[in-house]
């Protein structure tokens, strides 16, 4: 009977979507006809808008494409103000879609114009956008950053609708955080104002955030009172966006009740809505959760596919490349936004001295010294600037390094025993092709999750780098099908190295030593570290073919880049040696403290 149940609710909810996609694409088509008839520019660029923010959470394709056009026509008339909200709308569909990095780029873009004009709806909408995102990533400090600078642009416009989504919105980062009284003492003023403005939408994201704040402190039965409000109240708007993070979060719910029937049924429910509007985020969630919940009742094959599809759509969204990009795109620009500043705050000390200068009459004295003042300011200035930029990348680095351990660890501790569990589990199942084919396969997964988990960060730095580089010879001596042989130098035993640069050289050795395996034709790779006077001198030699030194420099590999990258970030020196049938000498100088 609860199958039948299942499947029928499946059919009814799969009917109910199907006209409401009828339904919104005959209006959609209705609207772009307007905007086809429509001369007047003003009531043209209004309807693309409305059109964008009709859909922008049911077809990011379509929205991203509308965009386009829409910033064409806001491009020819000169209206930075459309331009900037469709270039924000932009980027909203692709953090809809996962691509944090097209994200951020665009919604700089549209701060790069709002910060020239005065506090506006727009801008708000901005901030609370940048707060979204950096909440996505984890990022809470510059999450909260961007949500104080919207309430205080909000309270020169007093805007109602505008303070309740402010509300809800930064109440989700103290949720996170774990500061549940802050987060639910903000989402129920967003309600109260909800509730004065009649607005159904805005309610029904207070109920839900309160459902599952409550959720999150075991008060299951209030949890659900709020849930179920809130689900109500989105039929009624028939909003397929809203609907499928409801059926979620009643998932969370039961599934924390150990209800795992409903359960899965919401989570099923919220999926087939998800991917309908291809919302990869939400998804995600249900397939994590679906993974589970299958394994709780020992429906590990079910359990896997799902934790299989929840781990192909996680690399899309969150590979350690696109936070990295998005990382590189904010520190750009707010490393761009002090250097304006440090300009602004020069221009004014010189015009205060010009004005001194001037009122005392001495305009000979004064242009010496102005000049010779404009001098050491400009060199104070590229020194300050030159500073920044090198923390900025320092921290870049750092925030890189980091990140890698944590990931590394996150695959060993988490993948790596959940693999180990399906391994076991699939041992006690009864012995026949298909369960000794799968077997196999957890197996070469798990061995991949440690390839790649050492890649990252390798084990054997834990003992010293003299103990990882010796790790990497035996390697190379047990594996290299060209009996290369690489000797390392004794001496390195005796160096202390700084603990958060021992990755770094480890890196840069490992990088050197695969393109001389690759290209060298070499039979023995010699690695020696001196330290001299403040200064680690690294160098590796090889007796190979050798080959020209500026074809080695201007090399395009990756490999190459890896190295020069590293090299850089270090405040370090790369020197190459090499000639043609004598072998190649590569020598890289860093400073003690790199």
């Amino acid at each position: 009977m609860k199958i039948k149940s299942f499947i029928k609710n499946n059919i009814i909810l799969f009917f109910l979507l199907f006209i409401q996609y009828l339904l919104s694409t005959e209006k959609k088509d209705s609207l772009q006809i307007l905007i086809s008839s429509e001369n007047n520019y003003t009531k043209k660029i209004e309807l693309y808008q409305k059109i964008i923010n009709q859909i922008k959470t049911q077809d990011f394709e379509k929205t991203i494409i509308l965009s386009d056009e829409a910033l064409y026509l806001a491009k020819k008339n000169n209206d930075e103000i459309s331009k900037a909200n469709l270039l924000r709308l932009k980027g909203n569909a692709y953090y809809f879609r996962g691509e944090f990095e097209n994200c951020s780029h665009y919604f700089f873009k549209s701060l790069e114009i709002l910060n020239k004009k005065p506090p506006s709806k727009n801008l708000i909408f901005l901030y609370n956008d940048f707060g979204r995102l950096y909440r996505k990533l984890k990022d809470y400090p510059r999450a909260l950053k961007n949500y104080d600078l919207a309430f205080l642009a909000e309270k020169g416009l007093k805007d109602d609708e505008l303070l309740a989504t402010l509300y809800n919105e930064s109440g989700i980062v103290y949720e996170e955080m774990g500061n549940y009284n802050e987060a639910k003492n903000r989402y129920k003023k967003s309600l109260e104002i909800q509730e004065k403005r009649g607005d159904l939408v805005g309610q029904g994201y207070s109920l839900e955030f309160i459902g599952g704040v409550y959720m999150l402190q075991k008060k299951y039965s209030e949890s659900e009172k709020y849930l179920l409000k809130s689900l109500e109240i989105r039929k009624k708007t028939k909003d397929s966006f809203a609907i499928a993070l409801s059926f979620n979060v009643l998932g969370n719910l039961f599934s924390e009740k150990k209800d795992f029937s409903k359960a899965e049924q919401n989570y099923i429910y919220s999926n087939n809505i998800a991917k309908k509007i291809n919302y990869l985020d939400l998804q995600q969630l249900n397939y994590h959760q679906l993974s589970k919940i299958y394994k709780a009742i020992g429906k590990f094959n079910l359990a896997y596919q799902n934790l299989e599809s929840f781990r192909l759509i996680n690399e899309k969204i969150f590979s350690l490349e696109k936070i990295k990009q998005v990382e590189e795109i904010s520190t750009k620009y707010e490393t761009a936004e002090k250097d304006k500043e440090i300009l602004v705050q020069k221009n004014k000390i010189l015009k205060k001295n010009i004005l001194v200068f001037s009122l005392i009459g001495i305009l000979l004295l004064g242009l010496i010294y102005y000049k010779n003042y404009q001098h050491r300011q400009e060199k104070k200035l590229q020194k300050e600037i030159y500073k920044h930029q090198e923390l900025a990348t320092k921290a870049l680095f750092e925030g890189e390094q980091n990140e890698r351990i944590r990931i590394a660890r996150d695959l060993h501790d988490s993948v790596g025993q959940m693999l180990s569990l399906i391994k076991m589990n699939l041992s006690t199942q009864e012995q026949n092709p298909e369960t000794e084919k799968t077997q196999n396969l957890v197996d070469k997964t798990i061995l991949e999750v440690r390839s790649i988990s050492h890649n990252l960060i390798p084990e054997e730095l834990n003992f010293g780098i003299f103990s990882a580089l010796e790790n990497l010879a035996d390697k190379v001596n047990a594996t290299s099908q060209t009996k290369m042989e690489l000797h390392i130098s004794e001496e390195i035993r005796e160096i202390k190295f700084q603990k958060q640069n021992e990755l770094s050289i480890y890196r840069i050795v490992q990088e050197v030593v695969n393109n001389m395996i690759k290209h060298a034709d070499a039979s023995l790779i010699d690695l020696s570290i001196k330290k001299i006077e403040n200064s680690l001198i690294i160098n590796i030699r090889d007796n190979g073919k050798g080959m020209n030194d500026d074809a080695i420099e201007q090399s395009s590999g990756i490999g190459w880049k890896n190295i020069k990258a590293r090299v850089n970030m270090m405040s370090g020196n790369l020197k190459i040696e090499s000639e043609k049938l004598t072998g190649t000498q590569i020598e890289i100088t860093l400073p003690q403290n790199g």
